[in-house]
This record gives C-alpha cells, structure tokens and sequence, in this order.
C-alpha cells in the first residue's frame, strides 16, 4: 500500500484524517472520499507535507528554497 491513514480526526463537527505516503505520486492513490479540507498527507521521499483543499485536491506546505531565502 503506497498510503495510509494514521489519523482520523478528534474534532466533534469535523473529521480530518493524515495519511503517510512513500512519494508525492501515492497521493493520487488516496480514495477521495477519505479527502476531506483540511486533511493532511506526509510524503518521506522527498520529504513534503499538503493539505487538502475543499475540492480534495492536495497544496503543497513545504515551503521551496526560493520562498526559504526571502
């Protein structure tokens, strides 16, 4: 299994769930109803972590080296 969900949320009105994947490419492997916004995947190989927006599709919060240096 190239993902899985170590997290499914706390909150009362919300549920959010985390996912660990080996590469950015196991994040399309993800079941998009497990997608919900706000939830949060971390991708080990290059290291990046995303949160899903409302839409499940995944934003990138790792910040890039040129974003880094300003």
């Amino acid at each position: 299994m190239p993902y899985k969900m170590t997290k499914r949320g706390e909150i009362d009105n919300a549920v959010t769930n985390q996912f660990m994947c080996d590469t950015p490419e196991d994040l399309a492997a993800i079941p998009t109803s497990d997608i919900t916004l706000g939830s949060v995947a971390v991708v080990i190989d290059p290291f990046e972590m995303f949160i899903a927006k409302s839409n499940g599709s995944w934003v990138s919060l790792t910040p890039t080296n040129e974003e880094a240096e300003e």
